[in-house]
């Protein structure tokens, strides 16, 4: 039989990290807790961020400053 797992041969579906996005931060706070991605990094590599991790966080402090800043 000509069968392959799908998970192992397919490429990720590669997208851009959503810090409003549930499943974004969930999948993310996975990577913290464990230091790994669970099914390898999902997430683009964005300019000017020379690592994932450090934008990720860039990306949730810009998000959250900005939902404080709405509030003042």
């Amino acid at each position: 039989m000509n069968a392959y797992r799908k998970s192992v041969l397919a490429p990720i579906e590669r997208m851009i990290f959503d810090p409003s996005n549930n499943k974004h931060m969930l999948d993310f706070a996975r990577f913290i807790k464990y230091n790994s991605w669970r099914e390898g990094c999902r997430y683009y590599l964005e300019d000017p961020f020379v690592d994932i991790p450090t934008m990720i966080r860039s990306k949730i402090a810009d998000y959250t400053l900005s939902k404080l800043v709405e509030k003042v």
